[in-house]
């Protein structure tokens, strides 16, 4: 799918795609690789959603914070389909880290 990134496993599954651990194969790190579902980009409501997405790219890839992953990459594979490249992080959704609190947040 994407020749510069080695998909290793799926790690999530939304609305509007799945959502793949991986490896930057040039510089040899972990990333988190979101792809937008075939399903909803060959919908009725195509653009909206190509465009949500993009917008979502550019969006991240502006902010700048210790608490928010970056975003290193976003295109458009041979197929057709968007894909976003952000930095990886290893831990728990905030749905896991709730369910190990007990439903609260410190």
């Amino acid at each position: 799918m994407l020749p510069q990134y080695e998909i290793t496993e799926m790690i999530g599954l939304g609305g509007m795609g799945a959502v793949y651990k991986g490896c930057q194969a040039n510089l040899k790190r972990d990333v988190a690789i979101k792809v937008l579902s075939e399903t909803i980009a060959q919908g009725d409501d195509e653009l909206n959603f190509a465009a949500r997405f993009k917008q979502e790219a550019q969006s991240m890839a502006q902010l700048d914070h210790p608490a928010i992953v970056s975003v290193i990459d976003f295109g458009e594979t041979s197929d057709g389909q968007l894909y976003l490249v952000m930095e990886f992080i290893d831990g728990m959704d905030i749905h896991q880290y709730l369910q190990q609190q007990g439903g609260k947040l410190p």
